[in-house]
């Protein structure tokens, strides 16, 4: 994989087949897990079909929950998996009332914007030789990959940095069973991908920028 930038393109992304596979399994996983079934559907581009059924006019009664919806506002409780609780984490840990008031408020939204930014990733990954990216694109593939790894790093109990320094501890003892080491890997090839997105997301570059590249 080369992630660099160009004269023409704020970032590009070089990647083989193997590794486009794996941005598109894992970003699908994390869609599934803030949306559903439904909203991989829609990211996939497969179109839903809202045609009336025979005998319908069409007219359906608008509920609270879609009036909510349209608003903006959540109805959706506190997660239970803790992924998905690290993604939409609590306002304040201390005060639970508070923390459901401001989830009912702000989920929606928060929903909404991460998968926004998957979509734009897939729609990226969909494409057809190097991906060139624009910096709207290179902000969105950031944050989506961030996001990714909050939900592998919480699946590894990864919640403090002594938790971190004890995991890659246990990688160089190798006493990491196949499929912690292989989370591992596949969390440091987010990361330095992630990193070097933001690195060029903070340097400005765009056109007219000289030609960087690194490999991972």
């Amino acid at each position: 994989m080369k992630i660099h930038s160009t004269a023409r393109a704020f970032a590009v992304l070089d990647l083989e087949a193997g590794e486009k596979h794996i941005f598109r399994s894992l970003l699908s996983d994390v869609a599934v897990m803030l949306g559903g079934e439904d909203e991989l559907d829609a990211l996939s581009g497969e179109p839903e079909d809202t045609s009336p059924e025979a005998g319908e006019t069409g007219e359906r009664e608008v509920s609270a929950d879609d009036l909510a919806r349209l608003v903006g506002i959540s109805t959706a409780e506190r997660p239970e998996d803790p992924a998905v609780l690290r993604l939409l984490p609590d306002v304040d840990g201390d005060d639970a009332e508070r923390s459901a008031e401001f989830r009912r408020l702000t989920e929606h939204d928060l929903r909404e914007s991460k998968l926004a930014n998957i979509r734009i990733a897939l729609y990226d990954l969909s494409l057809t030789g190097r991906i060139e990216l624009d910096d709207a694109h290179t902000r969105a593939w950031s944050m989506a990959l961030n996001d990714v790894r909050l939900v592998l790093a919480t699946r590894m109990s990864m919640a403090s940095e002594s938790d971190v320094e004890d995991l890659y501890a246990r990688e160089a003892a190798d006493e990491l069973d196949d499929q912690q080491a292989t989370m591992l890997t596949v969390y440091d090839f987010l990361t330095w991908a992630q990193e070097r997105l933001t690195t060029i997301l903070l340097s400005g570059l765009g056109s007219g920028a000289e030609d960087e590249e690194e490999d991972a």
